[in-house]
């Protein structure tokens, strides 16, 4: 089952096998702040997947819309990048927020495809 996230949700997610560290400059006890901070923050989207009371995976998700500049909503962070209910769930949030589209950045391309993206770009970074 998929549900928005709640404050005993994610104190679960310090027992997970999350690369946190590999994805953001914090390790996991700032990321579980920054979760529990943001929780009920309207723009914030934090939903997971259960088993028997117990988080197996989940996904946040960010409001960029912010018409005419942009009207899309980034997911920064999916546990579980194949589940597909994700992307439903999302995109029912992204659709109530006014996004015309959800973007995702990955490090495989097999995974855009898996989750059928629309498109498929590069990005690029550098650092400061």
């Amino acid at each position: 089952m998929i549900k928005k996230l709640e404050t005993s949700d994610i104190a679960q997610i310090l027992r997970m096998d999350d690369p946190i560290e590999k994805i953001f400059p914090c390790d996991k006890g700032a990321w579980i702040q920054w979760l529990n901070q943001y929780v009920d923050h309207p723009e914030i989207y934090m939903i997971g997947r259960s088993d028997n009371g117990h988080l197996v995976s989940y996904a946040v998700a960010i409001s960029m819309v912010t018409p005419p500049l942009s009207k899309a909503v980034t997911i920064i962070f999916m546990s579980d990048p194949l589940d597909g209910g994700f992307r439903t769930e999302i995109s029912s949030w992204a659709k109530q927020k006014g996004a015309e589209v959800v973007m995702l950045q990955a490090k495989a391309i097999e995974i855009l495809k898996t989750l059928g993206a629309d498109e498929i770009s590069y990005m690029g970074t550098w650092r400061v």
